[in-house]
C-alpha cells in the first residue's frame, strides 16, 4: 500500500468538520462524520506498516465507511458507507438534506430578554459535509483514472474557500443581532410591523423569520438562490407557527427581479450579504426594483470583518443612487445606525445595523 494514495482523505482527517465549519448550539444531532473513522484508521495503519494483502480491506458488516483496494493497489476505488449515507450516483430523495431528520438537522434557539424565542433549524455540519463529499465523488467517478486527483483538488478547494461552502447553512451573528434588535427596539418594529418585508439573500431565513416572529411584520418573502436553504427556512417557519406569513422564493440577485416582486416591499433586510467587494451593485439593483417608493433597507454587517463595513455601506448607497435616483434634494444614505454587540457561538461579535433610505 502506498501512503500517497491516502492523501485526499487525510485532508479531512487533519481538518475535521468541527474545524472546517463554524459551530452552533445544537439539539438532536448525531455528531459524527462517518467518512472520517476508517480513513483515519487506514492512515494510522499505513503509517505503522500494519496492513498487507487481504487485510487491506475493511469489513462492510461493521457499518462504517469503507474503501477497498482494486486489483493490487489499495485505495484506487473508494466507497463511502454501506447504508443510509448519501449515494453520489442517485438523485433520489434519500440524497436530500431533510430538516425533519435528527441526523441532518439541529435546532438553534435565538432568544433575548422579554421577547419570544425564535426556533431555527439548520443542517448539521456533518450532513452538509457528507453531501458535499458525495458531490465530489460523483464528479471524480466520471474520470476513474483521475479519481484521487479530482477528490484531492475538490477537497483542497473546499478547505481554501471555507466557510463559503457552508455559507447558506449557517446562523450568522449579524442575523442574530438583527433578530434581537427587531424584538427589542420599538423604532425597529415600526419599520417592519404589519408591513411586507423581503429578506434578500436570506440563507436559512433567520433575519426574515425574526421580522415576522419578533418584529411583527405582516408578511415576509425569504429570497435565496440555494434551494437547500429555502427548504430549511420553510421548515423553521412551520416550527414558529408563521407559515402563513412566510413565502420562500428562489432568487438570484444578479438576475432580473420577477415582475410580481417589483415595488412590493416596505422594508428589505440585508444581513451579511456584502462580503464580496463587488456585491453592492447587483444587490442594489435588485433591492431598488423590489422596494416601494417610501421603503427602507435594513443592513446588518459585522464590523470585525477583514474588509471595511463602512465602505461597503457607502458602496451600497452609491449603487442605489445609480439604480433608483432619489427625488431632487434627497439622496440614498444611512438614516440611522447602531452598533450591536452580540454573543454567539461562545464569542463576541460587533454588528452594525444601519437603516438606509432616501433622505
Amino acid at each position: 500500500m502506498r501512503a500517497h494514495q491516502l492523501a485526499w482523505p487525510l485532508l479531512f482527517c487533519a481538518a475535521p468538520a468541527s474545524a472546517l465549519v463554524a459551530s452552533s448550539r445544537a439539539c438532536h444531532v448525531r455528531a459524527h462524520v462517518r467518512l472520517l473513522t476508517p480513513v483515519r484508521a487506514a492512515a494510522e495503519a499505513c503509517r505503522d506498516d500494519e496492513l498487507d494483502g487481504d487485510e487491506d480491506e475493511f469489513d462492510p458488516s461493521d457499518g462504517e465507511e469503507l474503501f477497498f483496494g482494486s486489483g493490487d493497489e489499495f485505495g484506487e476505488e473508494l466507497f463511502f458507507g454501506s447504508g443510509d449515507e448519501f449515494d453520489p450516483a442517485s438523485d433520489s430523495e434519500a440524497n436530500q438534506l431533510d430538516p425533519s431528520d435528527p441526523f441532518y438537522s439541529e435546532e438553534v434557539l435565538i432568544s433575548a430578554p422579554d421577547v419570544r424565542t425564535l426556533r431555527i433549524v439548520r443542517p448539521s455540519n456533518d450532513a452538509v459535509l457528507e453531501q458535499l463529499m458525495a458531490q465530489f465523488q460523483l464528479e471524480a467517478m466520471a474520470e476513474p483514472a483521475r479519481f484521487n486527483q479530482i477528490m484531492q483538488m475538490r477537497i483542497e478547494e473546499s478547505v481554501r474557500n471555507r466557510p463559503r461552502t457552508w455559507y447558506w447553512s449557517l446562523v450568522w451573528p449579524s442575523a442574530v443581532a438583527l433578530c434581537r434588535w427587531l424584538g427589542q427596539d420599538p423604532a425597529a418594529q415600526q419599520l417592519v410591523g404589519g408591513k411586507a418585508v423581503l429578506d434578500l439573500g436570506c440563507g436559512i431565513g433567520v433575519a426574515g423569520m425574526g421580522a415576522v416572529v419578533l418584529g411583527g411584520a405582516g408578511s415576509v418573502v425569504l429570497a435565496e438562490a440555494d434551494t437547500r436553504a429555502l427548504k430549511y427556512a420553510a421548515f423553521s417557519a412551520g416550527l414558529n407557527s408563521v407559515g402563513s406569513a412566510v413565502a420562500c422564493r428562489q432568487l438570484d440577485w444578479t438576475a432580473p427581479l420577477p415582475e410580481d416582486l417589483r415595488a412590493s416591499f416596505s422594508a428589505i433586510l440585508l444581513s451579511d450579504v456584502l462580503y464580496d467587494a463587488d456585491a453592492a451593485e447587483p444587490i442594489a439593483r435588485c433591492a431598488a426594483a423590489a422596494l416601494s417608493d417610501d421603503g427602507v433597507i435594513i443592513l446588518a454587517d459585522q464590523v470585525d470583518r477583514p474588509y471595511s463595513s463602512a465602505s461597503r455601506r457607502t458602496a451600497l448607497c452609491e449603487a442605489l443612487e445609480a439604480h433608483s435616483p432619489a427625488p431632487a434634494g434627497t439622496h440614498w444614505s444611512v438614516r440611522s445606525s447602531a452598533l450591536t454587540p452580540v454573543e454567539w457561538n461562545d464569542a463576541m461579535h460587533n454588528v452594525q445595523i444601519a437603516v438606509v433610505s432616501r433622505c
